[in-house]
């Protein structure tokens, strides 16, 4: 094939704005019969074929396809070059490249905007930004060799788009602004989006599926993630380090963690769901939240805690295949949450002393509704420990004991033992929590439970007594 020169023009601006159609029968015969008669703000119309000329101008103009699918610009190098400060507006088009080794398309400055426009089989990359302004609206970006979208230092804004079948990465932003909605990304090698070093990014309405690795990872950063579902993932989000606010998200079917905190990463969680996943939250170092979340049907824990701190409240933990929670580091503060259920123990506590353990119900639990060893030393006031298979206990085996202090529960009706030896502090009780039905899950309490006055300063135990103010 004969290679094409690229056009670079320059026009001055007018004020009839022109849309100008091109193919065999048209006025225009080919797009650089188009481009070299165009004026700023003019309309190039693309019919129906098979275009080789690139899209690399100097002044800006949009230039729309007939029908996305059968209208194709397949450049023997990069297909869409923005380089200087123009506004160019790319619509309804395949966009391919033939170059072994360049993307598809090539941005440093100005502002681009494609949209409907499905990008495919680049040998590297689809997209590269090193700067400027990048909108993707309603495109699809796939079967590409390595990633869909790399951007450093430019303003990344991906609505309605599909992201997916990309052989390393779906998108990635390095020292980006970064907004994703209503995004499909799915089916990528490694990872489905890859943030670092950015600020104030936004991604939500969206859905991260079956991303070898990670579906989201968040490092250096700081942002938001609210409405987004990530399934079937190898993780569903990792934060190595920034702080990240998440929101109303469901995170399911992860074949490791729904959620990883490692390495100083700070993780607030609202009204999540951490379902089927192998553990529904991890954390190695660093901090994270959870309120109002339901950490449900995991195949081993809920929460595991390796390190770092940690703050659960107002939560649901229920149905886990091993312990509810499991910490054998760092800190942390378990308040007003459901504990129930779980395959094995409520909460365990291995060799942690800072962590305060307050106003919970851990009930109906397969192993010890609280085990604290090897010289855990928590707080464990105003709980409802009840019908578990053992109490609340300090010793295994042959493992040193704990050293929890207690005051002000109801430690009642658990199978084996309900205090280890000693253990009961003379505010403790141990009479029937009289949940409203316990068969169908609702552990509030009936208005003659003895719980709800036992509490500290004449205050309700267990977490929905009253709910904390």
């Amino acid at each position: 094939m004969k290679k094409l020169s690229t056009l670079l023009i320059i026009v001055p601006v007018v004020l009839n704005a022109m849309i100008m159609r091109v193919g065999k029968e048209e006025a225009y015969p080919t797009l650089r019969a188009a481009i070299f008669s165009a004026f700023e703000g003019d309309t190039i119309l693309l019919t129906k074929g098979v275009y080789t000329t690139p899209l690399k101008l100097t002044f800006g103009i949009t230039i729309m396809g007939e029908q996305r699918d059968s209208t194709i610009v397949r450049a023997e190098q990069t297909a869409v070059i923005v380089s200087s400060d123009i506004k160019l507006n790319v619509e309804n088009l395949t966009l391919e490249t033939e170059a072994p080794d360049l993307p598809i398309v090539w941005q440093s400055a100005g502002k681009l905007t494609l949209k409907n426009c499905l990008l495919r089989g680049s040998n590297v990359d689809a997209i590269y930004a090193s700067g400027g302004s990048l909108t993707l609206d309603n495109c699809t970006i796939t079967q590409n060799h390595k990633s869909g979208v790399i951007a450093r230092n430019a303003n990344l804004n991906i609505i309605g788009s599909n992201i997916t079948h990309n052989g390393i990465n779906g998108i990635v932003a390095l020292k980006c602004q970064l907004t994703l909605n209503n995004v499909q990304v799915t089916d990528n090698g490694i990872s489905g989006v890859v943030v670092d070093s950015c600020e104030n990014i936004l991604i939500k309405n969206s859905v991260f599926e079956r991303d070898s690795a990670t579906a989201i990872s968040f490092q250096n950063s700081s942002g938001r993630i609210e409405t987004i579902t990530a399934k079937a993932n190898g993780i569903g989000i990792r934060v190595t380090s920034g702080s990240l606010e998440i929101d109303h998200a469901q995170l399911t079917d992860n074949i490791k963690y729904g959620l990883w905190v490692l390495n100083h990463g700070v993780a607030t969680v609202k009204a999540t769901e951490f379902l089927n996943n192998k553990y529904g939250i991890r954390s190695d170092s660093g901090k994270f939240e959870l309120d109002t979340c339901k950490i449900v049907s995991n195949s081993h824990y809920g929460i595991y805690v390796a390190g770092g701190e940690c703050s659960v409240s107002h939560s649901t933990i229920a149905y886990n295949g091993a312990h509810g929670i499991y910490a054998e580091g760092g800190e942390g503060e378990l308040t007003y949450n459901l504990i129930y259920r779980n395959n094995k123990h409520g909460i365990k506590l291995k060799g942690v002393s800072t962590y305060l353990i307050k106003n919970n119900t851990i009930t109906y639990n397969n192993g010890h509704g609280i085990l604290a060893y090897e010289g855990a030393a928590p707080q464990i006031i105003n709980n409802i420990v009840a019908f578990n298979n053992w109490g609340i206990v300090t010793q295994v085996k042959d493992a040193a004991p704990g050293n929890p202090t207690l005051s002000h529960n109801n430690v009642y009706k658990n199978g084996q033992v309900d205090w280890s030896a000693n253990l009961q502090h003379p505010t403790d009780i141990s009479v029937d929590p009289q949940f409203v039905n316990p068969e169908q899950n609702d552990f509030h309490l009936k208005a003659t439970s003895p719980c709800l006055n036992a509490g500290e300063g004449g205050t309700p135990i267990g977490a929905l007594g009253e709910k904390e103010e």
